[in-house]
């Protein structure tokens, strides 16, 4: 069977200010032929794209129910990147008083032991996964 490659020549695209390119590819999850474009990084004009977007998945746990005057560690039950780390105690964020991080665990500061009551609320927000 023979088989015949054509490659388009790349087109400047002026409002990203950068080339891009068309090309042909069977899509691994349908089996269907789809028609992509690929961002080119060119030597002249020095851009790949003005325009990025990016993606992530926020998670927010309701952790009022492990609220208890015996322990101010939280465990969030999963993974999570350590900088994404957001809590709030009654609506007030207070994540510069958190003092330790584990994988999927965090304490806050001992000053909260006198303050923290069952009833309170205690939400975090937080990306998934390692750092």
């Amino acid at each position: 069977m023979g088989f015949v490659s054509i490659k388009r020549p790349a087109v400047y695209n002026s409002d990203s200010n950068s080339y891009l390119s068309r090309y042909t590819v069977i899509n691994p999850e349908t089996g269907a032929l789809e028609v992509r474009t690929q961002i080119l990084e060119d030597t002249e004009v020095k851009a790949i794209t003005n325009n990025i977007q990016a993606s992530l998945s926020v998670k927010i746990k309701d952790l009022s129910g492990q609220i208890s005057s015996n322990s101010l560690t939280f465990d969030l039950e999963e993974d999570f990147k350590s900088e994404s780390l957001a809590v709030y105690y009654n609506g007030l964020m207070i994540s510069k008083d958190i003092e330790s991080k584990t994988s999927d665990t965090f304490t806050i500061n001992n000053d909260y032991s006198s303050i923290i009551i069952s009833g309170d609320t205690l939400f975090a927000s937080y990306v998934p996964g390692s750092d």
